[in-house]
Order: C-alpha cells, then sequence, then structure tokens
C-alpha cells in the first residue's frame, strides 16, 4: 500500500480494485486485502463502509478455506464490485461531478 492518505488513498484503492476485476484477481485474498486496507484507511465515507464489508468477506472466506486449501471467492468478488461501483459516487462527493468516461 502506498504512503498516501485520504482522497488519494481512496483513489488508489479504487484504481486498484478496477485492476484487479479487469485482471480477474479480485476474488483473491491476497490482492483485495490491501485495497480493502486502504480503501478503510482513506476516510472516505463510502469507501470505509465497503472496505470493510470486503475485510469481513475476506476473513469469511480464509476461515472456511477448502481442504485443498483454496478458497470461495464469490463473495469477495461481489464486495470488490460494490467497492467499485461506490468509488464512482465516493468520486462525486468529494467533487462535486461525476468522473467523464
Amino acid at each position: 500500500m502506498p504512503a498516501l492518505t485520504g482522497a488519494e488513498l481512496g483513489d488508489w484503492a479504487c484504481r486498484e480494485a478496477g485492476r484487479a476485476i479487469r485482471d480477474v484477481r479480485h476474488d483473491n485474498p491476497e490482492v483485495m486485502r490491501p485495497i480493502s486496507e486502504a480503501a478503510v484507511r482513506s476516510g472516505v465515507p463510502l469507501l470505509v463502509e465497503r472496505g470493510k464489508v470486503l475485510q469481513r468477506k475476506i476473513r469469511e472466506a480464509e476461515a472456511n478455506r477448502n481442504p485443498d486449501g483454496t478458497v470461495w471467492g464469490v463473495d469477495i468478488s461481489i464486495a470488490t464490485y460494490d467497492l467499485t461501483y461506490n468509488c464512482e459516487h465516493a468520486i462525486v462527493d468529494r467533487t462535486g461531478s461525476a468522473p467523464e468516461g
């Protein structure tokens, strides 16, 4: 996780969550843990809430590992999509306008 704070850290978490989805790694606890931590540490209300949910889903998945050591990552994936959805709204809340794109 980079040495950023506040909205900049939230922006990093959002970019990394989007990258994890594009790279199809958004069900991987090791990938998503630092992203969820950054979302929570950012202090951006919408990101804090979704980051905590993602952290909970990671803990639950790891507590219920399959016999071969793998995790069932569907809930992590869904929580990641929720985080990225809220990233768009968090940006609107900070700037007063939606991002173009």
